[in-house]
């Protein structure tokens, strides 16, 4: 669909990299071990491995929950409950020095970002000031409920994309309120999906199971 397009994927946990290198790279994909951040450095993240609460219902409630390996909440962050962790020392880069690194041409190039770190998204935009400036849409999860300590809340993360020219176009619920997912765009490109959101039948007005987006 897009033969020009470069994908860069970041996974800071060593051992969900590990597992999905091979299958990555077959696609295309540039997947990288590194955590993202407004630091560059070594750095510690926190795969959780007991926790203590649980979403269920649209509420947050207590529970004795066992994560995997592979869990999907390996953060910058410890989480806001009883949990128990294994623990990684890993590089940490921002977005700024990734690109001027290993993507030259990024001033000429039409950026697109889908942020998910876990709370952490403030890190990481704060991170990628310079190459905001190219990127068109942000596709980001964030939180309305505290479940990392020092985590920033969504509301404030959003302002500060809107205060950079972006517009939030469409969010799902995959948690209701309490996480769930933006679709922001540049003001530039505004224009190129205004029919959309005046069409019932575009995919960013429709409604129906977990994930998908609603205006």
């Amino acid at each position: 669909v897009a033969p020009g397009c470069m994908v860069h994927a970041f996974e800071a946990n060593p051992r969900i990299h590990a597992k999905n290198l091979d299958r990555l790279e077959k696609q295309g994909i540039r997947y990288w071990n590194l955590a993202i951040s407004d630091q560059i450095g070594r750095t510690v993240v926190y795969a959780p491995r007991t926790l203590s609460r649980a979403y269920v219902g649209g509420e947050v409630v207590a529970a004795s929950v066992i994560e995997g390996e592979d869990t999907g909440k390996t953060s910058l962050l410890r989480r806001n409950e009883d949990a128990t962790y294994t623990e990684f020392e890993v590089e940490a880069t921002t977005l700024d020095a990734f690109a001027d690194a290993n993507m030259p041409d990024w001033r000429d190039r039409d950026i697109f970002l889908w942020v998910d770190v876990e709370g952490a998204g403030d890190r990481v935009l704060a991170g990628g000031a310079n190459l905001l400036s190219r990127t068109r849409a942000i596709f980001l999860e964030t939180e309305g409920f505290d479940f990392w300590q020092g985590q920033a809340h969504g509301g404030a993360v959003v302002t500060r994309l809107i205060r950079a020219g972006f517009i939030p176009v469409a969010r799902d619920r995959e948690y209701g309120d309490k996480q769930f997912n933006i679709l922001l765009v540049h003001q530039d490109v505004l224009g190129q999906i205004v029919p959309q959101l005046f069409d019932s039948s575009a995919p960013l007005r429709l409604n129906g199971g977990a994930g998908t987006m609603i205006n």
